[in-house]
């Protein structure tokens, strides 16, 4: 039985150093700063824009293989380097989707619906979110994959699944966001695999039969980093 990440077809897909420091020479300006942004994981780092920027790649070299896919990626991550604005594109999707800011109303500070913000920064990928399904608590060691299981497994549908972590020795919780494809398969849908994707991890092709095995191979492995997956959110994307 496959338990761990390095058990399943993988192909490396890590930020490179010199991306990480535009990260966070960005973090720390004048922009981000004054922007008062909302202590959340999801806006110290581009994991939205990336899944963005993945599957728009995997419409476009859906049949080409992972690695034409991972090349693309790949040169998108050297073209963000060599272009600040490619860079503050991919941020901005960050910011914008995942709420910054805060209004009054009736006197209390009320966060931005996230739906919305999710699809102005998808917007700039081609890509639009459907709030199908409610948030699913779980721990481990579990974690509810059977739910989420039902939900990326979908023919033909692209989905994106926010993760909620619960830090170790702190109250706080952060997130993460991942994507995921499931393809069709040949005759009645026999052969049918899950592309799932994680910006920190790689693309990963997984038969139907291991998707749960995968999440949980996958949790594990942030729980080993001090993250522990207490809830995750799945989104529908469009097909257009």
């Amino acid at each position: 039985m496959k338990q761990s990440l390095s058990d399943f077809q993988s192909i490396e897909y890590k930020q490179s150093a010199e991306f990480k420091k535009i990260v966070e020479s960005y973090k720390n300006g004048p922009k981000f700063s004054a922007e008062k942004p909302f202590e959340h994981e999801f806006l110290q780092g581009i994991c939205f824009g990336l899944c963005c920027e993945w599957i728009a790649s995997h419409r476009r070299y859906r049949t080409d293989g992972q690695v034409k896919r991972m090349e693309a990626m790949q040169r998108r991550i050297d073209d963000i380097q060599a272009d600040k604005q490619q860079f503050y594109k991919a941020l901005n999707t960050q910011i914008n989707s995942y709420g910054i800011d805060t209004f009054e109303k009736g006197g209390k500070e009320t966060k931005p619906d996230m739906l919305k913000r999710m699809n102005i920064g998808g917007e700039r990928h081609g890509v639009k979110f459907v709030n199908k399904w409610h948030t699913t608590h779980c721990k481990p060691p579990g974690y509810e994959v059977l739910t989420l299981r039902s939900q990326v497994c979908r023919t033909h549908a692209y989905t994106l699944t926010a993760l909620s972590f619960k830090e170790a020795n702190a109250q706080k919780t952060s997130g993460h966001a991942i994507c995921a494809y499931q393809s069709g398969g040949k005759i009645f849908g026999f052969g049918s695999h899950l592309y799932a994707f994680d910006p920190n991890v790689g693309e990963f092709r997984i038969s139907n039969d291991d998707v749960p095995a995968f999440y949980i191979a996958l949790f594990k492995m942030y729980a080993s980093k001090g993250l522990e997956v207490v809830a995750h959110k799945t989104y529908a994307v469009t097909n257009h």
